[in-house]
């Protein structure tokens, strides 16, 4: 059975994964890394290193030994998210299995493996897809120290987390408490015992964590790329305060990228649709949020509740009640830091569905370990599916392109599911088990639609399932331009200057270069880093490199305007021939060589 739902996993995440989308921005910095160490070492942006991503480069390493494998192709830069999805399938089974046994585990695996934020995420570049599975691994050790009370396994765990920081950064030491309180809580020995083995644990976790940071800060900055997102070319800026506190405060005015680049990102519906909403209790719990990954939130709440009222009284180291505490602990830490961060993406929730998947596992399990049901299980059950299908009507309601009889179908699953809870097994009724698993299909059947639709559709983590064809081909005419159209630009510049100057072309962002870098691997020089407004390079720099005649032409936006002094300065002195813009953006190449 886990084979198959393996398989099942495997073929959603790879389906057509040669033509999928690409967030541009990492790809071309996966490139840059695969050709040659130093590249690769210090997470350099450009092939020439001399700005880094914004971002720990955790998934980047990976994504670019597969390029330097299998070379320059979509499929191969989406291929190691394919596999660490895969991989994460197994490890969850295994790991909600330790505490809740072999039905907790099959159902936790077949959760995740159809759930649409999953999915998506897995078919694309971010770097949630291998968090998640760090994610994961951590979580069963922890299982594990929980279940045998073993010291080596709590480390195990603090050292997956502190891995899990190069993919997610501060996200993964907010793991650490879903790990710290159910092995306090449950695992056997003296409390004093306990909390001594969490000390070390904490230390790993942080020594891990910033390792890599260490080592590129005592390098000298005319050694390494500046550091995108800090103003001080300090990479504890960049994760603790760029990528990290202020992106969950309310003043993050410094996020925002450069004015084109936002005019560019307000016409994608996916951006208009995640980025804009305002931080609530249930962010969440509609919209594009519900749609990617909300279905069966409401689900494995009241799952962990469940657990609870079904083995209450059976002491503190009852494998399923600790099982409930590790993953809803992890499951509230996720939920609320989403809810009401500043900023979020949908996809941000891959991180929530192992929790969500295990609760509701460990809840089937502590069911179909009952014979028989009392009344008042019986209701409890009722209304975990009553409510749940209700919830995913109510998400439906929104689904423009959901196919007509998915509503229909969804409604009529889950009232034969009342239906057969109203008899009991004695007098004639389905047996328990079979309850169960009739009413499990009817809350799986909307998420597992959403999920073909993401497949179907070759959509990517950019993406909603559901959404109108108009908004998908806006997502993807922007995310996956035409290669040949870089392509044959940078070949014109380059004509055009004659073989004068090693940079062929500078531009206003690394956003802006990510797709020429990605599709041709040539140096492309960005200025401001990721949103424009990274101090580096200085305009004195760019004097110095026209005067030398290093640099060729430069793009810089064209509507709106920039008012930044380096582009303002460029538009003033450099000349305006008659080239081509580049593909499907309102800019304007200058040719800064005389």
């Amino acid at each position: 059975m886990l084979l198959l739902i393996g398989y099942v996993a495997g073929l959603q995440y790879c389906w057509g994964i040669a033509h999928d989308q690409l967030e541009e921005y990492y790809a071309a910095a996966a490139r840059s890394m695969s050709l040659n160490l130093h590249n690769f070492l210090f997470a350099a942006f450009d092939p020439s290193g001399t700005v880094t991503v914004d971002k720990l480069p955790g998934a980047l390493w990976i994504q670019s030994l597969s390029l330097r494998i299998f070379g320059v192709h979509t499929w191969a830069v989406a291929l190691p998210q394919a596999i660490e999805g895969i991989i994460t399938v197994f490890v969850l089974y295994r790991a909600v299995r330790r505490l809740g046994g072999h039905v907790a585990g099959i159902v936790a695996a077949t959760i995740l493996a159809v759930s649409p934020v999953t999915v998506a995420t897995d078919r694309g570049n971010v770097s949630e897809s291998l968090f998640v599975l760090l994610l994961v691994l951590a979580l069963d050790a922890g299982s594990k120290a929980v279940a045998e009370r073993s010291g080596r396994a709590l480390l195990l765990a603090a050292l997956w987390l502190g891995l899990a920081f190069q993919a997610k950064m501060l996200l993964a030491w907010l793991a650490f408490p879903a790990v710290a309180v159910a092995y306090l809580a449950a695992a056997p020995g003296g409390l004093a015992r306990r909390m001594g083995r969490l000390v070390p644990a904490a230390l790993l976790t942080v020594g891990v964590s910033l390792s890599w940071m260490t080592v590129v800060s005592v390098v000298p900055s005319h050694d390494r790329p500046i550091v995108d997102g800090s103003r001080s070319d300090s990479v504890f800026s960049q994760v603790f305060e760029y990528d990290g506190l202020d992106r969950i405060g309310s003043d993050a005015s410094h996020l925002t990228p450069a004015p084109f680049l936002t005019a560019l990102q307000s016409g994608l519906p996916y951006y208009h649709s995640t980025w804009d909403v305002a931080p609530s209790w249930h962010r969440l719990l509609s919209g594009t949020f519900g749609r990617d990954g909300g279905w069966l939130l409401p689900a494995s709440a009241m799952c962990a509740a469940a657990v609870w009222l079904l083995r209450r009284g059976r002491g503190r180291s009852d494998p399923l009640r600790a099982a409930a505490l590790l993953w809803g602990t992890l499951f509230i830490v996720f939920f609320l830091m989403f809810s009401y961060s500043h900023n979020a993406h949908a996809y941000y929730e891959a991180a929530l569905s192992p929790a969500v998947a295990a609760l509701c596992g460990i809840a089937v399990a502590a069911l179909w370990a009952q014979p028989s049901w009392s009344s008042s299980v019986r209701v409890v059950v009722a209304a975990l599916v009553a409510g749940t299908v209700a919830f995913e009507a109510y998400l439906l309601q929104g689904a423009i392109d959901a196919p007509g009889w998915l509503f229909p179908t969804l409604v009529g699953c889950g009232l034969l599911a009342l239906g057969a809870l109203a008899w009991r097994p004695h007098k004639g009724g389905l047996p328990v088990r079979g309850v169960v698993v009739f009413g499990l299909g009817a809350m799986l059947l909307a998420p597992a639609a959403a999920s073909f639709s993401v497949v179907s559709r070759h959509m990517g983590p950019f993406d909603s399932p559901f959404e109108p064809a108009a908004a998908l081909a806006a997502t993807h005419r922007s995310d996956a331009r035409d290669s040949e159209e870089y392509v044959r630009l940078l070949h014109r510049l380059l004509t055009a200057l004659g073989g004068r100057g090693p940079i062929v072309l500078t531009t206003y962002t690394s956003d802006l270069a990510a797709p020429y870098i990605f599709y041709t691997g040539s140096e492309v020089f960005p200025i401001g880093g990721y949103s424009g407004d990274l101090s580096s390079p200085s305009l004195a720099d760019l004097k110095r490199k026209i005067a030398q005649k290093d640099l060729g032409y430069v793009l810089v936006p064209v509507s709106p305007r920039s008012t930044d002094s380096r582009v303002v300065w460029l538009e003033s002195h450099c000349l305006a021939p008659h080239q081509p813009t580049t593909p499907g953006v309102a800019l304007e190449p200058f040719l800064c060589l005389t």
